[in-house]
């Protein structure tokens, strides 16, 4: 014959057993909750088996989280906090991208120009209008190859400073 192993239970809403109602090592239930507690060796009740949900942690302030938020620590508050991570986007196309971030990368395929987004602005970093190859001339006739600044030939001169010439 089986034996029964009777656990305290209760079938109230969010009632905890206090630490007067369990031995430790002693197993108490909420089958409303479905959660399991028990005494341990300090002599606090704690549930077991489960993990607490991110609101009922003490040291974190989650508000209105929405979908790819993380949780970031905040040194100040001594809180863990959900924020946005706005992670650089990059964008292939022959028109300005709207609503850009810093740090966000744009390759205009017409043009073949490449830009990045600092301090609200597109700043180039690549072009291939852009001087593109020097014939290692002497200091008095360098000549560069392509064009610089969208010039009027396909090869444009500079003397060896770059200080302008002739086109």
């Amino acid at each position: 014959m089986a034996n029964t192993i009777k656990i305290k239970q209760s079938s109230v809403a969010s009632r905890v057993p206090q630490s007067s109602d369990l031995e430790q090592g002693e197993l108490a239930i909420n089958t409303n909750d479905e959660k399991l507690y028990t005494k341990n060796s300090s002599g606090s009740v704690v549930e077991l088996g489960r993990l607490p949900a991110i609101n009922d942690v003490t040291d974190a302030s989650v508000s209105s989280p929405v979908d790819g938020q993380l949780l970031q620590y905040n040194n100040t508050s001594g809180m863990w906090e959900n924020v946005t991570i706005n992670l650089p986007q990059f964008y292939e196309q022959t028109t300005e991208p709207t609503s850009p971030n810093n740090g966000d990368t744009w390759y205009d395929d017409s043009e073949g120009r490449v830009f990045i987004r600092v301090t609200g602005n597109w700043i180039v970093i690549a072009d291939t209008n852009i001087v593109l190859g020097y014939d290692g001339g002497d200091s008095d006739n360098a000549t560069y190859t392509e064009t610089l600044d969208a010039g009027n030939a396909s090869t444009t001169s500079y003397d060896d400073e770059i200080t302008g010439g002739s086109a």
